[in-house]
């Protein structure tokens, strides 16, 4: 049948004009125009596929076309007569790495109450339009490696209340705001990577379902007060690295949220617990947090992630490495400088390159 026929291709380049051809068998629920395997990845900037799920071909049965090179828009598969009435079924779309310049008429989109995800990745897009906001039922927008420029987040992308996933990564974004995040409370991840983030709003707001907050590769310079952060209690996995953090709360940030097991903080400037400040004195940033990860995860241990290699830690930072992390972590490897209980397996707790003796542990 007709789509046996591009399942069985699915990787040949094909030109857009034969999108009135996949549109002449029945209405698709799942729409994917591309010129390359690489489409069905989140994109270049996103973290890994062990926070992310993965959108392996493997996983989906769908129809593949492609436009040819060049500046284009969406106008080839909304645009002439009837299309948009055998899009009323759809429920997936995406036109990752197509080189649309522009996202002009997505709001005719709207003809589908069944569309919940739409990936536009790898394009050169610098502006979201305002009829995005027109996709109430979508659940998940990926935009990651265009050419956005926005001092906050898109204010379309504000308008879609309902997302749960929202992947930005790989653009020129310069902020997030309170009330934009506010707006997207129902989100359960949020990937930001490699923007020019350069701090967070003192305040968080609500967001009951945030698993997954990625900040990687930005410019941020400190964290909201660790208490902000019980306003995620089902925070899982926090990815800060590559900013420029010069102290990190651990123990905070594991007491304030009650479902974190995972922090990448590698690759920043942090030298103490708390940043200067009189009535928060400097202490080991360890402390603690051994004993907090034991009694939170018990014999569940395997998934939990401390990473804190390449940060200017010093032995007044961490005077030594408290007994309850080797307790909870395992023996320290001090060539590899991580601790670990067996290798790739059990929790990890990441040193290297922070000039710290991570042989040395308190009595």
């Amino acid at each position: 049948n007709h789509l046996s026929q591009f399942e069985e291709t699915m990787f040949l380049v094909r030109d857009h004009r034969k999108i009135p051809e996949i549109l002449a068998a029945d209405p698709p629920a799942e729409l994917k125009l591309a010129r390359r395997p690489a489409e069905f990845k989140v994109g270049k900037s996103s973290i890994s596929s062990s926070l992310i799920p993965s959108r392996g071909v493997e996983e989906r049965s769908s129809l593949v076309a492609s436009k040819k090179k060049g500046g284009g828009s969406l106008y080839a598969l909304i645009g002439p007569s009837g299309h948009l009435e055998k899009l009323s079924s759809l429920r997936y779309l995406s036109v990752y790495d197509c080189e649309i310049d522009n996202l002009n008429g997505i709001g005719k989109l709207e003809v589908s109450s069944y569309l919940e995800e739409v990936v536009v990745g790898c394009n050169p897009i610098s502006t979201i339009p305002t009829d995005l906001g027109l996709l109430e039922s979508l659940t998940s927008f990926s935009a990651d490696d265009c050419l956005l420029r926005y001092d906050s987040m898109p204010p379309p992308i504000v308008n879609l209340t309902s997302l749960r996933e929202l992947r930005l990564s790989g653009n020129s974004i310069t902020g997030l705001k309170f009330d934009d995040l506010k707006s997207l409370s129902s989100l359960t991840l949020l990937n930001m990577d490699a923007n020019l983030i350069a701090s967070l709003p003192d305040e968080l707001p609500e967001m009951p379902n945030l698993k997954l907050l990625s900040l990687r590769n930005n410019k941020i310079g400190a964290l909201p007060y660790t208490s902000e952060f019980k306003k995620l209690p089902s925070l899982e996995c926090l990815s800060i690295s590559s900013n420029s953090l010069t102290a990190l709360d651990v123990h905070g940030l594991l007491e304030a949220c009650p479902s974190l097991t995972k922090i990448y903080a590698n690759k920043n400037g942090i030298a103490s617990r708390f940043s200067s400040s009189p009535d928060s004195p400097n202490g080991n940033i360890l402390t603690g947090v051994g004993a907090f990860l034991s009694s939170r995860v018990g014999g569940d241990a395997d998934s939990v992630i401390l990473n804190l290699s390449n940060n200017p830690l010093t032995a007044s930072a961490i005077p030594a490495v408290p007994a309850d992390l080797v307790s909870f972590f395992g023996k320290a490897d001090p060539v590899r400088e991580i601790m670990c209980r067996e290798e790739g397996k059990g929790p990890r707790c990441v040193l290297g390159g922070c000039g710290v003796i991570i042989r040395k542990t308190a009595s």
